[in-house]
């Protein structure tokens, strides 16, 4: 075992199949969440370090199996230590929508070229069946799952923006269709705990402000949010965007597409999910896709009321868009990672402007003209 893993990390493998695996760090997100790739011979798994966010482990179980259970792709929990905040995990690869966006083909593994040998044409199939039964995952036993490297590039032609996206809108579709979507007990993100996420702005962007500011700032914000939940309610996963989602091209329907990092749920509006997949704080969509994505989604809820579905997403974009300023602030004055406020915060700061000329968020604009300018 190579000595990046810590004591605990190694114990707790020692228990596993994977004691002896080699281990390399994977690139994290803005979490204090760590992963580790494992490799033994050929299978591999990954290690989730979630040690230093232990209130994050029970969620993510949790959220785990009920997507599992729905029929969706989530990453099989090999091994699990809840109180150390470590799990096993089933091996995705590589292949984020990210990645493949990016022009990276070659992180679709050999033996997912293999699965789908002979029907390249239909990778990525637009999903029009109900969501399939729930099953095991495929291909994944007690070991994980088998993922060689430097696989051939035999499919660049095959990973069009709108078949990604529309990939990913379609599990949406399919997740709010379902009639037991939310888990049982599962807590609401309801307005104040939105106005209680976008405090950092206040902490973090306009620090100095005025009490009388402050007081302004929830007043204009307690005035929208109810309005964005006039649409139904589902599972809202939070961080639904194309860095959490992985092509699983050997899956059918939308069992294509992998998801990361749900342990954040909640039940809330359905439009807050496809509002984080369209406006990405991290890469541009273009109008077009966004427009054709939004089409889509609204196509297969035809009861749906447009201008209450458009003035949710409005809402919540502004919403979103004004607390992920404040964490890129903070992760770059606090922690020191700058990357994030340097070359994403000016889009975001872009899309939050587009929110905020919707007329219900007249208020909310005015304050950000006098506070935040």
């Amino acid at each position: 075992m190579v000595k990046i893993l810590n004591d605990s990390a190694r114990e707790f493998l020692n228990a596993t199949a994977w004691s002896n695996a080699t281990s390399e760090p994977l690139t994290g997100d803005a979490s204090a969440r760590k992963y580790f790739r494992l490799q033994k011979d050929e299978q591999s798994a990954v290690l989730m370090d979630a040690s230093s966010v232990l209130e994050s482990v029970a969620p993510f179980i949790q959220i785990s199996q009920h997507l599992h259970q729905l029929g969706f792709s989530v990453p099989a929990i090999l091994a699990r230590d809840e109180k150390k905040g470590l799990l096993l995990l089933e091996d995705f690869g590589d292949a984020t929508f990210t990645r493949l966006l990016d022009g990276q083909p070659d992180a679709i593994s050999q033996r997912q070229r293999e699965q789908t040998s002979g029907r390249a044409g239909s990778l990525l199939a637009i999903h029009r069946s109900p969501l399939p039964a729930a099953h095991q995952p495929d291909n994944c036993g007690a070991h994980g799952v088998t993922r060689p490297t430097n696989a051939p590039n035999l499919f660049k032609k095959s990973f069009e923006p709108e078949k990604l996206y529309t990939l990913a809108t379609d599990v949406l579709i399919a997740l709010h269709r379902h009639p037991e979507a939310i888990p049982t007990g599962l807590r609401t993100y309801h307005p104040e705990k939105m106005l209680e996420d976008i405090g950092l702005f206040l902490e973090w962007r306009t620090p100095t402000i005025s009490e009388a500011g402050k007081a302004e700032f929830k007043t204009v914000w307690r005035e929208v949010l109810s309005v964005a939940h006039q649409v139904p309610a589902s599972l809202l996963l939070r961080d639904y965007h194309v860095a959490n989602l992985m092509l699983l091209p050997e899956r059918e329907g939308v069992r294509q597409a992998g998801l990361l990092d749900f342990q954040d749920a909640y039940q809330g509006p359905i439009t807050y999910d496809l509002m984080s997949l369209l406006e990405d704080a991290r890469r541009d969509v273009p109008d077009e896709l966004r427009e054709k994505m939004i089409a889509r989604y609204l196509a297969r809820f035809p009861a749906l009321d447009r201008t209450t579905f458009e003035t949710s997403l409005a809402i919540l974009a502004a919403l979103r868009h004004t607390r992920v300023l404040a964490i890129f602030e903070k992760l770059s004055r606090h922690e020191g990672k700058h990357d994030y406020k340097k070359f994403h915060s000016p889009r975001v700061e872009r899309l939050l402007q587009r929110a905020l000329h919707h007329p219900m968020l007249a208020g909310v604009k005015r304050w950000m003209d006098r506070y935040a300018r």
